[in-house]
């Protein structure tokens, strides 16, 4: 676990902890790759609109981070049994009143920059925006918290995929197209295989606590069978549709398919569940490498690709 004793109490280092940078790719890979559909789309790109777009993304996942460890500490989850890296409320750093605090702060910037973005989206962009609000405080609150009783991946799967990629592509280019759609399912996937290396990292913990957790309910070995599923299709899907459609620059995902086995390994083979928290990183690293070699093979297949508006 880390070494956090040099952390001061309400300093700068306990904020940066409790926002987890590491898992900032999870917002913005998705933004990514619906701006590439967008640059992909007959209209003309807006830079304005992939910019605001990805500073919302990521207010909402640092404010989805903030009320998680405080509502975990709240509820007694995290304390002196937890695997995974420390977090703010549980080690003192800071309090649980502040970091909701900030959760609504940052959920208050992300709506004043979604204005804009629902001027320019119409009310489509409004009911997506106001649900992933919604979602980013349902993860830990309310009376049937999602986390809390296996609906997290579901979810993840959703707002980071479809909803995060094909609400970018209608900001920046005014398109949705069967492509665009097929392309978003990918990052929706690896964005539910990261929560679920989280959760199998702490499916014992969880079980004793009755956090109902994705493999606290169908059992450690079905729980990575869908994961190993999960994962394939994430790269089988771009890639046949590459080759469908002779569009061959979307096999460049394929390229990060040696860190995807990779995590599949170790979470086959781990035998010390703290050594998770690696695996943890790195599934949110591949997520951002999918997506830059995904949006580059989007790209790079103009005029190729077909992304006719639906």
């Amino acid at each position: 676990m880390n070494d956090v004793r040099h952390i001061r109490p309400g300093s700068r280092q306990a904020w940066l902890l409790a926002a987890r940078p590491r898992t900032l790719p999870v917002g913005l890979a998705p933004v990514l790759v619906g701006a590439a559909l967008g640059w992909a789309a007959p209209q003309p790109f807006s830079p304005w609109a992939f910019l605001l777009a990805a500073l919302a993304a990521t207010a909402m996942q640092i404010a989805s981070n903030l009320i998680n460890d405080a509502l975990d500490y709240d509820r007694g989850i995290d304390d002196d049994s937890r695997l995974g890296p420390p977090r703010a409320a549980a080690m003192g750093l800071l309090r649980s009143a502040d970091l909701k605090r900030a959760t609504a702060f940052l959920l208050a910037f992300a709506a004043l920059l979604g204005t804009w973005l629902v001027y320019k989206g119409g009310w489509p962009i409004l009911a997506l925006g106001s649900l992933a609000i919604l979602a980013a405080l349902a993860y830990t609150a309310g009376p049937f918290p999602l986390g809390y009783i296996g609906l997290g991946e579901v979810f993840a799967f959703l707002f980071f995929g479809p909803g995060a990629v094909l609400g970018t592509a209608w900001l920046t280019g005014e398109t949705l197209s069967a492509t665009g759609a097929l392309l978003s399912i990918g990052p929706g996937l690896l964005s539910a295989n990261v929560l679920a290396v989280n959760n199998l990292r702490d499916e014992d913990i969880d079980r004793r606590k009755g956090k109902k957790t994705l493999p606290v309910r169908l059992g450690r070995r079905w729980a990575l069978r869908l994961f190993v599923l999960a994962q394939g299709a994430t790269f089988a899907l771009p890639c046949a549709l590459g080759l469908y459609q002779r569009a061959y620059a979307l096999l460049l995902p394929l390229l990060a398919l040696p860190l995807g086995v990779s995590i599949i390994y170790q979470l086959y083979r781990c035998t010390d569940r703290r050594n998770l928290n690696r695996t943890l990183a790195q599934s949110a690293m591949l997520m951002l490498l999918y997506a830059l070699l995904l949006s580059a093979g989007i790209v790079a297949s103009l005029p190729t690709l077909s992304c006719v508006s639906i």
